[in-house]
């Protein structure tokens, strides 16, 4: 005689849920230039600017 239990896989609810990674405020800008010998910086490309992400 044998008993065999099935365990269904718990899920957790949304509110259980816990980020593995958490970025907040996250800010990438890349320079634009001119000049070939002396770079002079002017201005900014805003790729990403003040994005949260949770992961």
């Amino acid at each position: 005689m044998s008993t065999q239990l099935t365990e269904r896989p718990v899920t957790p609810t949304e509110q259980d849920r816990t980020p593995l990674v958490r970025l907040r405020g996250v800010k990438k800008y890349f320079p634009i230039t001119r000049g070939i010998i002396f770079q002079k910086r002017i201005g900014n490309v805003h790729a990403v600017d003040g994005v949260d992400l949770d992961i």
